[in-house]
């Protein structure tokens, strides 16, 4: 049968390479020099022996009054930058890259203005369509279409039958009020 072996947790076990991606672990050894052989001659000087003294011959005066040539104008690129060259040597496609442009931000601030301008009317139109919507609900259609005048009338005629009739019936009952009433002073005054 096979041996049981403890559970070691991950953080305890071996770890066979460190990770290099983890800033904790040490960056890895690299050999130690080659210590320099002690019998070589060449490396150490020797004792006692002070070396020879040489004279300068510089003119420290006349150095001081030269002046400096000017330097070079600056060379123009031979791609400007943001452009890429393509050209064939021997057979085979070439690119040359120009230098990498310096960020120009008018444009994104053009774009996004423009982006603001657009949202805003976007918010402008939306705001009409509602108070049209609105208005349609209050004072109703701002015109009408010919085949719609005869079921309009109808509706018309309609609500004057209703409106008749109403006031017909209020009258009536304010006619029986006013017997009622007259009829309840005779018994408050008998």
């Amino acid at each position: 049968m096979s041996e049981k072996k403890a559970y070691i947790p991950p953080h305890l076990r071996k770890k066979k390479e460190p990770n290099p991606f983890l800033k904790n672990n040490p960056p890895p050894k690299s050999p130690s020099p080659v210590p320099p052989q002690v019998e070589d001659t060449d490396l150490f000087p020797e004792l006692g022996n002070t070396g020879s003294k040489s004279t300068s011959t510089m003119n420290f005066a006349a150095s001081a009054k030269q002046t400096l040539p000017p330097p070079p104008p600056p060379k123009k690129p031979d791609i400007l930058p943001g452009w890429i060259v393509i050209s064939r040597e021997n057979g085979k496609i070439q690119y040359k890259f120009g230098e990498k442009p310096a960020l120009d931000h008018t444009f994104m601030r053009e774009y996004f203005a423009r982006m603001r301008q657009l949202n805003n009317l976007d918010k402008m139109e939306a705001r009409l369509d509602r108070l049209q919507e609105l208005d349609l609900e209050i004072n109703g259609p701002k015109y009408v279409h010919a085949s719609e005048l005869p079921y309009i009338q109808r509706e018309w005629e309609r609500e004057q039958e209703l409106e008749n009739q109403v006031s017909d019936s209020e009258e009536e009952s304010e006619d029986e009020l006013a017997e009622d009433y007259e009829f309840n002073e005779d018994l408050v005054h008998s």
